[in-house]
């Protein structure tokens, strides 16, 4: 069994500590942003996003703006940053959100998000079409999508397909659940292995994931999968790419991921606060992290596919990301998600596939 890296379990370490201060600051107040305009307070995914957002755009945006303050908070996900909104009404303690497209249209619809506008944020203008906000909210920030990574000492194979979960020598897996977005849309990528319509019949979908039942060790991995993976005591699972790409470096091969038929696109968009203490400050940041050598830095740190034109890849990122425009994309329809079925999903899940 191969062993958790040093790294590893500071990763670990440090997304416990960042999910003790977010439930903090989203009960106490944080320090008075609104008595300095260039204090800018950003909500985001905790973990490695965190740190290699800080490395590869936060502290650049310092060096290029002096005088300038950022407050980099953090939420294991972002089902957590919008219960964070909701705690902090209209006191104006975030000024940028960072967060997933299916939560950021719940926050929106709340009346918790501005409307923004390329007169403050000029490289709103460079936005690709695919991540624009029809609404005039935030854009796109990153696209990431799901893959299929294992253990190759563990799993004793290369799979080469969605399908290889369903190989008699995967044993071990490692599968999240409802409400987890990986897990929603791993059941729309399977729908269009399957050729079913989601929309229509996805009670299909979940009768042949149930087939994995006596092979899965875990429907609620912890820690996450990808240490599972890398230490040996899951073969095989689904992650998200940026993450996943990015832990196999530096496994010494204890973790690996799959070459599969396609993907669908998760989503993180970028936005400010109705309420922001701050919002010039926030438009400068803004503008700043839809800057496409600001995406390429950020690519190149964590494989994120970028949301702006003109955005230059070495050849070894930009062959491990999904494009908006690449032909791998699978259509998937997150909004009709959102309002209509999700919960419905989980529930047919946790009865179907891990209930039996």
């Amino acid at each position: 069994m191969n062993s958790i890296s040093r790294r590893t379990l500071l990763r670990c370490a440090q997304s416990l500590c960042a999910l003790t201060l977010t439930a903090v600051t989203a009960c106490s107040p944080l320090s008075d942003t609104a008595s300095n305009p260039n204090t800018i307070n950003i909500l985001t995914y905790a973990g490695l996003f965190q740190d290699s957002y800080r490395q590869a755009v936060v502290d650049p945006f310092l060096e290029a703006n002096p005088g300038y303050e950022v407050n980099l908070l953090s939420a294991s996900g972002s089902s957590e940053m919008l219960a964070n909104l909701r705690a902090d009404g209209s006191s104006g303690q975030f000024d940028v959100v960072i967060m997933d497209t299916s939560v950021a249209d719940t926050a929106i619809a709340e009346g918790r998000f501005a409307k923004l506008s390329a007169d403050g944020i000029p490289n709103l203008d460079n936005v690709i079409d695919r991540a624009v906000n029809a609404s005039g909210y935030g854009p796109a920030l990153t696209f990431d999508s799901i893959v299929l990574m294992y253990n190759p000492v563990e799993l004793g194979f290369t799979p080469d397909s969605w399908n290889s979960l369903w190989d008699d020598r995967a044993t071990q897996i490692a599968l999240p659940s409802p409400p987890s977005l990986m897990a929603i849309g791993w059941i729309a990528i399977m729908a269009d292995v399957m050729g079913v319509d989601y929309k229509q019949d996805v009670g299909t979908v979940l009768d042949r994931m149930a087939e994995l039942r006596p092979r899965v060790s875990t429907f609620d991995p912890s820690p996450e999968q990808y240490t599972l993976v890398q230490s040996g005591a899951a073969s095989i699972s689904i992650g998200w790419n940026a993450r996943a790409r990015s832990y196999a470096s530096e496994s010494g091969g204890a973790l690996a991921v799959a070459n599969t038929e396609g993907s669908i696109f998760q989503t993180n968009t970028i936005n400010i606060t109705e309420s922001s203490s701050n919002a010039e400050a926030a438009q400068l940041f803004t503008n700043y992290a839809l800057d496409a050598q600001t995406q390429s830095r950020f690519s190149q740190l964590m494989p994120y596919a970028p949301s702006v034109e003109g955005v230059t890849l070495p050849p070894e990122v930009e062959s491990v990301i999904l494009r908006a425009d690449s032909p791998d994309a699978i259509p998937f329809d997150w909004p009709w998600l959102t309002a209509q079925v999700r919960d419905q999903w989980g529930a047919d899940w946790r009865s179907e596939v891990v209930g039996g």
